[in-house]
């Protein structure tokens, strides 16, 4: 079509154009369009990576300058326009790469010509096709958009010329030019008359809905354009396109509208917004009444009502702004249409806030004109029931308050604002509650507050401001009570610092606040915001000077002045609140009374400093107390005035009432008593007393045990100046008679009056108070207050008085009810009593001596409480109360006797000691984490009350007998086989010892009874697996230690010596790696501390340990018996016969513990040699392999004999191992069976080399035991392992679940073997050996030795470890050796010579141990003797070996070095190897060789090397590709003096190799290449190469990176090399390796794209061009991937 031919002549002018001004050749342009033409083909790959990577790059060939943008988009649409065929993602990603070098083209290089052919084309893509397809067009009129910007009369006028009479326009025409005209107004305004007056006609035309919604849709932009074209340049549109726009509304309006599809109605009524803005007032007018019909009818059916909204705004501000009288009838219903939709929004929500934020904006519009007629409709809103309603309103108030401030700040609106919002401050909804704070915020801000009711908005900001933060709510979207208080704080104290001109309404009348029952949880913040207030005004004096009297609402200045010391009182109650409380109390000094600035600026600086320093754990509640009351008692003291004493106590007395009512806020109700008692302590009123002690009773929770403690301690805190007085009142309450208490309507009066009276623990009557008639006894609730108090009372009571009336008075009143008491809490608080009195008679109280008669008889009581608490679970603290009073009167004369301590400790330990691990019943843990918990924190208490018992009863102790005889009741207990039961014992045991050593008690010289048979059970304990177990054993035994140097039967000048050891066993015990070292340590310390006397004790004390069912016990008694023995065996003589047959006794309990038993066998052939004959004799009848315990213990005895036995054995085992066939084959691919007999021997030589005394034997015939063993291990190394024989009792059991035979352990008798691993056996036999000789000290290299000999795989390496070991200690013995292992060189089993030639090798590598060179160069001729042999493993390790000759010295590795270079070139050809293992070790020993070789030794063989090596680099095995690189790496120490060049030449041409491998896909290969690349660049003469290499050492190294940087210090330095490089690059792109076809197409890329103009004749660009093409087809997804990005580098080709 005609189209298309212009199409085509189009791209022949650019064709020619482009040939009269380009001066580059033809081959780099043809070279750029082939790139360009695959990487277009490559944007329809398979694979939507290859094909972004593709894209990509074809946007990156229009240069960072846009060079080449003109080319890349004519090639981008010609390749578009000539192939038809290709698939509909391939046509996108081609529109994509135009819409992106558009964007791109930021130097505007495109050409007028180009821009009309790609208008062309795309509006051919746009209009190809009738049916919309939106992907494929989509892009297209992205591409025409994106060309606007700088061609926008090419887009518009090719668009525009698709809208012809008489024919509908394509979808997507009108859809492109309506984002045009949205995207650039400014361009479209003027051009949009036009296109409208062709489209006119066109509307008629139009029956598809879709047609109708893009019609409406762009008209819509096109008028939104016109309005801001007009905005921008203040040239109005609106008469030009009045007409038109008016006609185009006509048919959308009344045609389109009909239309059943939501969409086009909302289009339809969107243009309709947009054109009320341009068509003229009185057809608006006529218009207005149907617009708003329809946009309210459709508002009300859709479910996105967000783009009708802004219709409605749209209409509203058009019709506002013209005044369009129409719009009032209509007002009511468009007003509560749009305000339906608020309901429920958040402002802060994401999706329901764009909703609320155009309501309100439309309602800000509508202020301008209805202001009062809204107002009172969002007033009357408020009155709604319905929360969102109400939410709503208040949202909008708040919205237009602080946007239309202009109009709602009129007076007359403030009042009625002011007023509509005080009607919903009683709202329980938290919705509500939060919009009502954020609405006083935005009040306050505007100046609201000072109308007449503002400060109770003040007062809902404090009140809300203390909500309760921990309700749990189900629904988290819902508004909780935190987030009210916290905005509500905020606001609160924003009003009080932030808004100016409030002072008036603020002050004084804040001060109500503090007394106010309503804020009392949120007095803190209250308070806070009061003293900032305060800070910023306070220094006008004339503020604090209030009438009281005048002003009758405000609270007077002892009522303030107990409302915040009470609130102090407990100040991290609520965060910060002591702190704001303080500070407020301070500021009002001045209002409290005038004599106490002076003590409030010394005293309430230092409260505030101690809140800020004391955190966490440091804080201590009681202490804080003490300090607040002292302020206090001081403030009464300063004040000194009973009539304001009087009225603080009647202020007190009503808070109590009002505030602290049904059990609320305890702890300050509990500090309130503690207060009360301070005013009662200070004043001389008795009738204040009375009168506070009454209100105490009245209204103390008798069933809360913190109340009933604040109870008691005002009580106490009374009886310090009014004994008498509180002991009359506690027998008044507890005998039930009446107590008078003052009416709350008024305080005390100083002058004596009528009294009211309340009834002691009734109610106040009706008219105010009256005297109560005796009723029935108080319950056990209250007389366990009662009993509380008298503790208190006497504690408190002057020290001249209280023993006076303590028999009669108080020991009276609660003796009595030690054995009729049931109630818990009455028994609690009777101990509590108890306690307290004993505190109260105690010496250093009284300051004088004093017998309690009464003591044993109330001890008894309560040790019978103690006892009568189940010791299987712990559910109160009447336990620990109970022993807490015990350990109070043991303290009091006079001192217990013997039998009474044993009842005490006895009935104790079984109450506390064997209660169950976590306290709960049967020791399993309670359901409930909290209450878990609670028993936890139960025990733990009680264990502490128990060990304070303890220790008071060591304080009594006078000798350490006496100590001895405690420990003695514990002693069950720390031989419980329950950890938790010895963990307890051992801590009430250290606090025993603890308690001793600190007094000063005993004497020097002092007998020390029972440490003996102490220690003996100590020290086992050390060994505990327990970690707590065994440190308070080491504890216990270190303050054994003490107490025993103090008493002067241990060495002082020993005593830093014994505190080092203890130093150093301090680590866990069992945990530590020199475990038995620690422990040694401590059971030589502790042997030197028993005296003579005790010896005999202690050791059957830890004969005991043997028995114990703790499995660690014995290992460490046997421990304590070799230091025993071994330190102090003199003083044994007496009871030789009695420690024999202990040690009898002592092997049948560790019969089934292998290492206690030998340990007890070492200590026993300490303490006699005699046991060995017997043990020959058991040897015998023990044969089964492997040995039973009882055999292993007969071998050792018999090679300890004698020095000839042992060398009959050893010479009988070294016949055997030489001689004897070491295995049987048991056919061909069968395996082969090791030997029985040398099986056996191998194990026994295992026992007897570890035998101490053989040792001497041993090193005689070491040479020949040596060979013997080696062999063996090669005897061993490919038999199978040896399968148990049944047992002939009756076979193994078998398992249920898998029906196999279940393996069975050896038993103590021996009858039944396990599998043997003879090379476990051998390794053994030779370790045994080898330790044997060197005295048992082998360095930890060295350990390893044996675990490899046991390993098949690694045997071979534990072999050269042995070697080298018999290097570095036997050198001199190798003379012999050598000679006798020739023969098993030549030996018929291959695994007998395998494992002599890896011996060889490591020989040669230590020189013999520079013994003598002679037996290197018989060592090296024998091996290279073997590089023919039959067996692989044999030429491997005889190469190996040969090789090692690199580190012996410099002579003999010249004198060898062509021999041994010959051998290692020609194992790189080994072809017989599996897995390349022969040449992997040749690399390697040529590059050890190498090392220690010059120059000249090397020169005639290192191109040899060279050519070599170069087949290992492509090796599938990476660990030969690394050797071999690694190795041409160290050949660069070569290349200086005639074989520089040759080895130079080598370099380049590997040089590829290498950079292509630093990529590889083993990362040590590519490790190896970077430090190979390192050394050889050195040698390129060029130092941007040596820079760029700089990086390869870098943390994060970027592979892409460096292959560009060095590809331009190819180019700068080397640049006659580069054609040599792109060549041998090329030859990789067929390369196998994925990896590699990847990293060479890259830095091809970058070769040739970082390559000047100038130089580009050096490369033949055709065939690179043709190869990097043929990638862009591989298989490999990140090969294609690379093809495309390293093509995307080629921008410089022209």
């Amino acid at each position: 079509d005609n189209e298309w031919l212009v199409s085509k002549w189009v791209c022949f002018e650019v064709y020619i154009e482009t040939l009269l001004t380009t001066e580059v050749s033809m081959s780099a342009s043809k070279v750029l369009l082939n790139y360009i033409e695959g990487l277009l083909t490559s944007c329809g790959d398979r694979t939507s990576e290859v094909q972004t990577a593709a894209a990509a790059s074809v946007v990156k060939l229009c240069g960072a300058d846009g060079r080449h943008v003109e080319t890349v988009l004519q090639e981008t649409v010609q390749y578009l326009e000539s192939r038809s065929n290709i698939g509909k993602p391939h046509q996108i990603n081609l529109l994509d790469i135009i819409t992106k070098c558009i964007q791109e083209d930021s130097n505007k290089a495109l050409t007028h010509l180009t821009a009309e052919k790609i208008a062309i084309s795309c509006t051919y893509q746009l209009t190809q096709s009738k049916d919309v397809l939106p992907d494929l067009q989509g892009a297209a009129s992205e591409a025409l958009v994106a060309l606007s910007g700088p061609y926008f009369g090419v887009t518009w006028e090719k668009l525009e010329s698709k809208i012809v009479a008489g024919e509908l326009p394509h979808y997507f025409v009108l859809q492109t030019l309506g984002n045009i005209a949205k995207k650039y107004p400014t361009e479209a305004g003027v051009k949009i008359q036009k296109v409208l007056g062709t489209m006119l006609p066109l509307l008629g035309m139009v029956r598809h809905d879709n047609m109708k919604y893009i019609f409406a849709w762009t008209i819509s932009n096109f008028c939104q354009a016109a309005i801001e074209y007009g905005n921008s340049t203040g040239s109005s549109l609106k008469e030009a396109l009045a007409s038109e726009v008016y006609s185009a509304l006509d048919v959308l309006f009344t045609v389109w509208f009909a239309s059943k599809e939501q969409k086009v109605q909302i289009s339809v009524l969107e243009a309709t917004g947009k054109s009320a803005y341009l068509i003229e007032k009185t057809r608006l007018e006529e218009l207005i009444p149907k617009i708003v019909q329809a946009t309210l009818t459709a508002l009300k059916k859709t479910k996105e009502p967000l783009p009708l909204l802004r219709v409605v705004t749209s209409i509203l501000e058009a019709s506002i702004k013209q005044d369009i009288i129409a719009l009032d009838a209509h007002f009511d219903q468009i007003w509560g249409t749009i305000f339906g939709y608020a309901l429920g929004t958040n402002e802060d929500d994401e999706n329901s806030g764009k909703i609320f934020r155009e309501i309100a904006h439309a309602m800000s519009i509508i202020n301008g004109k209805y202001s009062h007629k809204q107002l009172t409709l969002l007033l009357g809103k408020l009155e709604n029931k319905d929360e969102k309603t109400r939410g709503a309103a208040l949202a909008i108030i708040k919205f237009l308050v602080n946007k239309d401030e202009e109009t709602m700040t009129a007076e007359d609106k403030q009042s009625l604002i002011i007023s509509g919002v005080r009607s919903i401050l009683n709202d329980n909804n938290n919705h509500i509650k939060k919009l009502i704070a954020q609405t006083v915020e935005a009040l306050a801000t505007k100046g609201f507050l000072k109308v007449e009711g503002g400060m109770s908005l003040v007062e809902f900001l404090a009140v809300q401001s203390g909500l309760d933060v921990e309700e749990k709510l189900k629904d988290p979207r819902k508004v909780t009570n935190a987030h009210v208080a916290q905005v509500s704080q905020q606001v609160l104290q924003k009003v009080y610092t932030e808004i100016e001109d409030l002072e008036e309404i603020l002050w004084p009348n804040s001060l109500a606040f503090i007394t106010s029952e309503k804020c009392t949880t949120s007095l803190p913040y209250v308070a806070n915001s009061l003293h900032l207030f305060l800070e910023e005004n306070g220094s006008n004096t004339e503020m604090f000077d209030i009438d009281f009297e005048q002003s009758v609402n405000l609270p007077k200045p002892q009522a303030i002045f107990a409302r915040l010391l009470v609130q102090a009182g407990f100040p991290n109650l609520v965060e910060n609140r002591g702190l704001n409380v303080l500070n407020l109390l301070h500021r009002l000094a001045p209002i409290i009374h005038s004599d106490v600035q002076t003590l409030f600026d010394s005293v309430i600086p230092k409260l505030v400093k101690y809140i800020n320093d004391k955190s966490g754990d440091s804080w201590n509640q009681k202490s804080w107390e003490d300090l607040v009351l002292k302020l206090l008692s001081k403030t009464l003291d300063h004040i000194a005035d009973e009539e304001w004493a009087s009225l603080l106590s009647h202020d007190l007395s009503q808070q109590l009432r009002t505030f602290y009512s049904g059990g609320k806020q305890n702890e300050d109700k509990y500090f309130m008593y503690k207060c009360m008692g301070i005013v009662m302590r200070q004043t001389e009123s008795k009738k204040v007393v009375d009168d506070l002690v009454a209100t105490i009773f009245s209204t103390v929770d008798h069933s809360d045990q913190q109340q009933r403690e604040g109870c008691a301690l005002a009580l106490g805190f009374a009886a310090a100046s009014h004994l008498d007085q509180a002991l009359e009142k506690l027998d008044m309450v507890l005998k039930g008679k009446p107590m008078s208490a003052p009416a709350v309507a008024a305080p005390a009066e100083p002058v004596e009056g009528k009294k009211k009276r309340f009834g002691g623990f009734g109610k106040s009557s009706s008219s105010g108070g009256s005297e109560t008639k005796p009723g029935k006894p108080i319950d056990d609730k209250g007389k366990a207050t009662v009993m509380l108090c008298y503790g208190y009372v006497c504690l408190y009571a002057p020290i001249n008085l209280i023993t006076s009336r303590l028999e009669a008075n108080v020991l009276a009143a609660i003796v009595p009810f030690f054995t009729t008491v049931k109630d818990v809490s009455l028994k609690q608080n009777i101990i509590r009593c108890t306690q307290l009195v004993a505190r109260s008679v105690h010496p250093d109280h009284l300051k004088q001596a004093y017998l309690f008669n009464k003591r044993n008889e109330i001890l008894k009581y309560l040790q019978n409480y103690v006892d009568s608490e189940p010791n299987t679970s712990v559910s109160s603290n009447t336990r620990s109360l109970a022993l807490d009073a015990l350990a109070s009167l043991i303290q009091l004369e006079p001192v217990l006797s013997e039998a009474d301590i044993l009842e005490l400790v006895t009935a104790s330990c079984k109450s506390v000691i064997a209660l169950p691990k976590d306290g709960s019943v049967h020791g399993k843990k309670t359901a409930i984490p909290e209450a878990q918990a609670e028993t936890l924190a139960l025990l733990e208490t009680t264990l502490e009350s128990f060990n304070k018992m303890v220790i008071e009863l060591t304080h009594r102790c006078v000798t350490f007998g006496d100590v001895y005889h405690l420990y003695s009741h514990l002693e069950r207990y720390i031989l419980s086989t329950n950890e938790w039961e010895q963990e307890r014992t051992l801590h009430a045991l250290k606090c025993i010892l603890k308690t001793f050593l600190e007094r000063e008690t005993g004497s020097k010289d002092s007998e020390l009874k029972g440490i003996g048979h102490l220690l003996g059970k100590l020290l086992p304990i050390a060994n505990d697996t327990s970690a707590d177990n065994r440190k308070k054993s080491l504890e216990c035994i270190e303050l054994v230690y003490a107490i025993s140097v103090k008493m002067g039967n241990s060495s002082e000048s020993s005593s830093e010596k014994v505190r080092k050891v203890f130093d150093k066993i301090r680590s866990p015990i069992g945990d530590s790696e020199n475990a038995f070292s620690s422990l040694n340590d401590l059971a030589k310390v502790v042997s030197y501390m028993i005296p003579t006397e005790e010896i005999q004790e202690y050791t059957l004390s830890l004969f005991g340990g043997l028995s114990d069912p703790h499995a660690n016990y014995g290992a460490a008694v046997c421990i304590a018996f070799n230091n025993v023995f071994k330190h102090r065996c003199e003083e044994f003589k007496p009871h030789i016969v009695d420690l024999v047959v202990e040690f009898g006794k002592g092997m049948e309990f560790v019969a089934s513990n292998e290492k206690t038993k030998q340990g007890l066998l070492r200590a026993f052939r300490v303490f006699g040699t005699y046991h060995l004959q017997q043990v020959v004799q058991e040897l015998v009848s023990k044969q089964s392999l492997p040995y039973s315990s009882q055999a292993v213990e007969l071998w050792e005895a018999l090679a300890s004999t004698s020095k000839t036995v042992s060398q009959q054995i050893i010479e009988y085992f070294v016949e055997v191992l030489t001689t004897k066939q070491p295995f049987e084959e048991k056919g061909e691919g069968s395996g082969k069976t090791a030997s029985r007999l040398i099986v056996a021997v191998s194990m026994a030589c295992s026992i007897v080399f570890e035998i101490e005394e053989t040792k001497e034997v041993v090193k005689e015939s070491f040479c020949k035991i040596f060979v013997a063993l080696i062999t063996n291990i090669g005897s061993f190394l490919e038999t199978e392992q040896i399968k148990p024989v049944a047992s002939q009792q009756k076979p193994p059991p078998k398992s249920k679940k898998n029906k196999e035979q279940v393996p069975v352990k050896e038993d103590v008798s021996g009858q039944i073997t396990s599998a043997i691993d003879p090379k476990e056996v051998a390794a053994k036999a030779m370790e045994s050996f080898l330790r044997c000789t060197e005295a048992g000290i082998l360095n930890e290299d060295e350990e390893g030795i044996w675990e490899k000999l046991k390993n098949k795989e690694e045997i071979y390496e534990g072999v050269k470890k042995i070697a080298k070991l018999m290097c570095d200690r036997h050198s001199g013995d190798l003379k012999s050796i050598i000679p006798l292992t020739s023969n098993v060189l030549n030996s018929v089993y291959d695994s007998q010579r395998t494992v002599i030639g890896a011996f060889y090798g490591q020989l040669i590598y230590e020189g013999c141990g520079n013994a003598d060179m002679a037996l290197v160069e018989q060592l090296m001729n024998s091996l290279l003797s073997k590089l023919v042999d039959t067996c692989y493993m044999m030429r491997k390790l005889a190469i190996q070996g040969a090789a090692n000759v690199h580190n012996v010295t410099a002579e003999e590795v010249q004198k060898f070095s062509t021999p041994v270079l010959s051998a290692l070139v020609s194992g790189l050809e080994d072809r017989e190897s599996p897995d390349d293992e022969i040449t992997l070790v040749s690399i390697d020993g040529l590059e050890k060789v190498l090392e220690r070789i010059d120059e000249p030794a090397v020169r005639g063989i290192l191109v040899t090397i060279c050519l070599r090596i170069k087949q290992c680099y492509e090796k599938d095995r990476p660990e030969v590709r690394k050797a071999a690189f690694r190795l041409f790496g160290s050949l660069s120490k070569f290349a200086s003096g005639p074989s520089e060049s040759p080895f130079l030449e080598q370099v380049h041409s590997i040089l590829i190799n290498i950079l292509l491998h630093i990529n590889d896909a083993d990362e040590e290969v590519g490790a190896a290449c970077k430090q190979t690349l390192l050394k050889v660049s050195k040698l390129l003469d060029s130092k941007k190469v040596v820079e760029a290499c700089g990086q390869l050492d870098a943390e994060e190294f970027d592979y892409t990176k460096f292959l560009n940087e060095i590809s331009r210090a190819f180019i700068a330095e080397l640049t006659d090399k580069v054609n040599l490089l792109v060549m041998s690059n090329l030859m990789f792109f067929k390369s196998p390796d994925a990896k590699i076809r990847r990293n060479s197409v890259l830095l091809v890329g970058f070769l040739v794209g970082n390559l000047p103009e100038k130089l580009m004749s050096l490369i033949t660009i055709d065939h690179i061009s043709s190869s990097m093409i043929q990638l862009l087809k591989d298989s490999d997804n990140d090969v294609r991937i690379a093809a495309a990005q390293a093509m995307g580098e080629l921008s410089n080709l022209n």
